[in-house]
């Protein structure tokens, strides 16, 4: 067939290509695979034919191939097999960088028309956009071996010759030249960068982005701090204030999307539009600083106030979160770390409004437990955030005098909750509805925090009844302002922001168990002769049970190769699965009245916090300060006088025993 223009030959010559590489997809045969590609390459094809690809697309997309079925379109095929080849021609020393960057051209513009991978834990809404070079609906999604083939592709190695290909005589060596970098570097990480958000946008974040994503989560304490992986103490501080910085301008400085008009997408590519970058790019630094957060709340390695965005520590910024539906509220939602404290404390207690309904409840001194929850348990949400009011009854069945329902309210409550969450359940006849963790602080005192009883349906029949009643109680005492002496295991504290804990929140509940983990984690020899199964003992009261760790583990042995799993699953067994019924029932009980937005608000140590007030030490200045007095005292009486000196010569501990 004679055709009129070159261009025309090379269109022909292309598509007739691409067909090559679409039919080698459905070949079933691996030895025919390697055949075309030894021939495709040793004779010089690979080159000219991807150079071709790359100057075609996106703009030309209609020369590629009709599918060849539903879930097998020609451009995903396409795709496949140059992912597949790349690796293999890159390799190739004599083959110039120009050929890694139409690699990087093809891969970017095919893989940013591929529909997103899902998992059953993601899914990528990218639907929003028609702006496509091609028609890409696959309704019935990726033939599984076609997929199979794109996420192999994408490994390690390739990324490692694209990055070496590209750079090999292009990136600087010296960054104090003060011309900058040169346009071939720049270009060279723009192409870069843009492969890999394209990547990320297309596959499920469990298949590619795994360590990325998972690394502060699942290494232990003394990797982060003593051996300062994955960066040192020093980087990381410097890597806080540059994210910071960097996320405040994508919240704040940058208008949002719907005040201004998407920038127009000159390569045509929708998963690299301007928006999506910048959403991407806003919940990616949040949960990163998020957890850079949570490990400096363990053992400080920078300042809190580094974590703060100075202009969230503003009048103006903490009364346009009070209003809601504006910037400063969304960025309270997505990154409250960026407003100090004592901010968001205000925007917390201005989102309680109390009802106007009133209720007495008389509580018998010996049924404590059983009173509180039978006469709570018939009021509504609506009603828990109205005013309550306590009302002991003695042991000849008479109201005690003192309580009303004016200021001594929260003075009984007050009692009341702290006697039904301490007293009630860890010294009367429910003393084991509630474990204590013991652990220790800062290696010198022991500490005695509160977490639900693994073993509480062994207690009582309606122990999960009673959770959902005592997160009642404590989201009533956290509403109303009111401050109990409860202190809660930190990893307790995380499934009240509906948090997964990790290995390196073990120490709160277990430090002898996770001493022996690391053990196992950092053992030299060959771990198979220790005798150990994917099992766990539990002792419930006295009574061992084993309980497997994943199906038929009782034959499993843990060897070198599956340590780290056994070691994570046992973590998981002891922090989220013992306690998910009783964990789940006590979050209901709790968001009756604590909304989750507001509690996502604060860390799990600032939440301790809103429950028992500060550690610190007790301002005596400040209190003296804010004092108001009566019957004929004032602030320079001479007994004043006394009182305050007196106070403040008391030790840090008595001073807080004399506040409480």
């Amino acid at each position: 067939m004679l055709l009129s223009d070159s261009e025309s030959k090379m269109e022909l010559l292309l598509s007739a290509s691409i067909h090559s590489f679409s039919m080698a997809s459905l070949a079933t045969s691996q030895e025919v695979w390697h055949s075309w590609v030894s021939v495709f390459s040793v004779n010089g094809l690979s080159k000219y034919y991807i150079h071709q690809i790359a100057s075609c697309l996106p703009s030309l997309g209609d020369v590629l191939p009709s599918d060849i079925s539903a879930n097998r379109p020609g451009y995903a095929c396409v795709l496949a097999n140059v992912l597949e080849a790349a690796t293999w021609i890159l390799s190739d020393a004599k083959f110039a960088s120009d050929t890694a960057a139409d690699i990087i051209a093809v891969s970017t513009s095919l893989l940013d028309a591929l529909p997103a991978i899902t998992s059953p834990t993601e899914r990528l809404d990218d639907d929003d956009d028609d702006d496509m070079p091609m028609d890409i609906d696959v309704k019935n999604g990726l033939d599984v071996d076609l997929e199979r083939q794109i996420t192999s592709a994408i490994d390690s190695k390739l990324l490692q010759h694209l990055v070496n290909a590209l750079f090999r005589g292009t990136l600087i060596t010296n960054h104090t030249d003060p011309a900058g970098p040169s346009d071939a570097e720049v270009e060279a990480v723009g192409s870069i960068c843009a492969f890999l958000h394209v990547t990320f946008n297309t596959f499920p974040l469990e298949r590619i982005m795994t360590v990325l994503a998972h690394m502060l989560k699942i290494i232990d304490n003394g990797e982060f701090y003593d051996q300062e992986k994955p960066l040192s103490l020093k980087d990381l501080k410097s890597l806080v204030l540059i994210l910071k910085q960097a996320l405040w301008q994508l919240l704040w400085v940058i208008p949002p999307s719907s005040t201004q008009k998407a920038l127009p997408n000159a390569s045509g590519l929708k998963k690299l539009s301007v928006e999506n970058v910048k959403t991407k790019a806003r919940v990616g630094l949040s949960e990163l600083l998020t957890q850079l957060q949570d490990w400096n709340n363990r053992l400080p390695f920078t300042s809190a106030s580094d974590f703060y965005s100075q202009e969230a520590t503003s009048e103006n910024f903490v009364s346009q979160a009070i209003l809601g539906n504006t910037r400063a509220s969304e960025i309270i939602k997505l990154a409250p770390f960026l407003a100090p404290f004592t901010s968001r404390v205000k925007i917390f207690t201005s989102t309680a409004h109390s009802s106007l309904t009133r209720h007495r409840l008389k509580i018998r001194r010996s049924r404590l437990l059983e009173d509180a929850f039978d006469q709570l348990s018939l009021l509504s949400e609506e009603d828990l955030k109205g005013p309550i009011r306590v009302a002991f009854i003695n042991e000849h069945g008479e109201e005690e005098a003192g309580i009303d329902g004016g200021g001594i309210f929260k003075i009984s409550w007050k009692i009341s909750l702290e006697l039904l969450l301490i007293y009630s359940t860890v010294y009367s006849r429910y003393q084991l509805f509630w474990s204590i963790s013991s652990i220790l602080c800062k290696g010198e005192t022991v500490d005695h925090l509160l977490y639900p009883n693994p073993g509480s349906g062994l207690v009582h029949e309606q122990h999960l009844q009673y959770f959902h009643f005592l997160g009642i109680l404590l989201g009533k005492a956290m509403y109303e302002g009111i401050l109990v002496d409860v202190p809660f295991a930190t990893f307790f504290l995380s499934k009240l922001k509906q948090k997964y804990n990790f290995l390196n929140d073990l120490p709160s509940l277990d430090p002898e168990l996770y001493r022996h983990l690391l053990f196992l984690k950092h053992y030299n020899g060959d771990i198979s002769e220790l005798e150990l199964y994917f099992v766990i003992v539990n002792n419930e009261y006295g009574e061992q049970c084993e309980e497997e760790l994943l199906p038929g583990g009782r034959e499993m042995r843990v060897t070198n190769d599956n340590v780290i799993t056994f070691i994570h699953l046992v973590a998981n067994h002891r922090l989220n699965y013992q306690i998910r019924a009783q964990s789940t029932h006590f979050l209901r009980g709790f968001q009756q009245l604590i909304q989750k937005d507001w509690i996502d608000m604060f860390s799990e140590h600032e939440i301790q916090i809103l429950i028992s007030g500060s550690i610190e030490s007790l301002d005596i200045d400040d209190l003296r300060s804010n004092t108001n007095y009566s019957g004929g005292y004032h602030p320079d009486h001479e007994l004043i006088e006394i009182f305050w000196e007196v106070l403040k010569s008391f030790s840090s501990d008595d001073q807080k025993k004399f506040l409480k």
